[in-house]
């Protein structure tokens, strides 16, 4: 379930998982994959020591609102409008709501994700910017303060809100954990 968070240039955004059943993210009006998130995190990481770095990866955009959807509608099986609907129209909400836990699995899922979106939005590259200097980051127009950016990353450490099947996160998020970015938090 995507959150509120705050960025320094576009106020308080939705973030996060919006389907279970997949490791796909929602940033306002952008959805990228969490394995490719992750690995930019540890791409970035490789580059701590210098006033700035940047990776690039593959994201897509819904310039239109309505072609994004109705997240409460769509897990309520009421509403199945735009991308978030159809994802809901395959992959519905558990009727067992102790089944509501973000699922390891679901970068198996990538290939049927990616389809349902291009019939809604482009595909795009999306750069993660670190600026060590000003202690900012950047996903694409998205500014976040070290402090704010951290938080997104808890979020997807976690699995989000439900938290991760059985709270065991897959590999790809330890990676990112493991990292050694001073992105990532600190247990």
């Amino acid at each position: 379930m995507p959150l509120a968070f705050e960025s320094d240039s576009h106020g308080v955004i939705a973030f996060g998982f919006f389907n279970i059943e997949s490791d796909m993210l929602l940033l306002d009006r952008h959805f990228f994959f969490a394995t490719d998130f992750c690995e930019a995190i540890c791409k970035i990481s490789e580059g701590q020591g210098e006033k700035e770095s940047e990776v690039r990866f593959p994201a897509y955009e819904i310039s239109n609102p309505a072609g994004i959807g109705d997240l409460h509608g769509g897990i309520a099986g009421t509403h199945f409008s735009g991308f978030i609907g159809e994802t809901y129209k395959k992959y519905p909400f558990p009727t067992d709501e102790g089944k509501f836990k973000q699922q390891t699995g679901g970068f198996k899922t990538r290939d049927e994700f990616e389809q349902m979106i291009l019939g809604f939005g482009t595909s795009i590259d999306l750069n993660l910017h670190q600026n060590s200097k000003q202690d900012q980051l950047s996903i694409g127009p998205y500014l976040f303060s070290q402090q704010n950016f951290s938080q997104l990353i808890e979020y997807v450490l976690r699995g989000g809100y439900p938290g991760w099947l059985d709270d065991t996160a897959p590999d790809y998020v330890h990676r990112m954990a493991e990292s050694g970015s001073r992105l990532t938090p600190r247990s």
